[in-house]
């Protein structure tokens, strides 16, 4: 089936984009590309929205280029996400889990972890389903794979995005937590 905003996959690690590409044609559905690169304020963004446990992009392998959000893209439902039992996910799981593992084993590469989080031991190490999310499970250790040091701090350093790309609500987290650290600073001077 299709691969919907693949322009979204730029910049993530080889491997992950290889797994994403091979679930895309596999499904029986349309796959939508919903988010690949993280940088700090969306990353804290949706830690503040509950989406998250990882606080920082350092803290989870969107800030790497070695996770991907993906979506189910089903007929009739004009562009919006399956709810969340719908089989769709569990199709997109077993497909990353098994491309994966495939890949790996193609690679000659052993790798402990999770594929998708939808996986039993990733709900209960986040403490809930994230059936979007697929991941390199050897993540942590291949942080700075590209050469980067750290995360992208802000939209604009996520590679392939230029100021037009940048999506809906990220200015008013920016400008909350310019706010908020001013607040801060004039209650330390108090």
């Amino acid at each position: 089936m299709a691969l919907l905003h693949a322009e979204r996959l730029s910049g993530l690690h080889p491997d992950l984009i290889d797994v994403v590409q091979r679930i895309a044609g596999a499904a029986s559905f349309d796959l939508l590309v919903s988010q690949g690169w993280r940088d700090n304020l969306t990353q804290m963004k949706y830690f503040l929205a509950g989406k998250t446990r990882a606080r920082t992009a350092d803290a989870s392998p969107h800030g790497w280029g070695l996770g991907v959000d993906l979506a189910p893209m089903l007929p009739g439902r004009g562009g919006k996400w399956p709810v969340d039992n719908d089989p769709s996910w569990d199709e997109l799981g077993d497909l990353a889990v098994t491309f994966g593992q495939l890949l790996y084993v193609e690679r000659g590469k052993v790798a402990m972890g999770n594929w998708w989080g939808g996986e039993p031991s990733f709900v209960k190490q986040a403490g809930f389903r994230d059936a979007p999310h697929v991941q390199l499970p050897d993540w942590r250790s291949l942080k700075g794979w590209d050469g980067r040091a750290s995360p992208p701090a802000t939209p604009l350093d996520v590679p392939g995005v230029s100021a037009a790309d940048i999506g809906k609500g990220v200015l008013p987290v920016v400008l909350l937590f310019g706010l908020g650290a001013f607040l801060l600073k004039l209650l330390v001077r108090s």
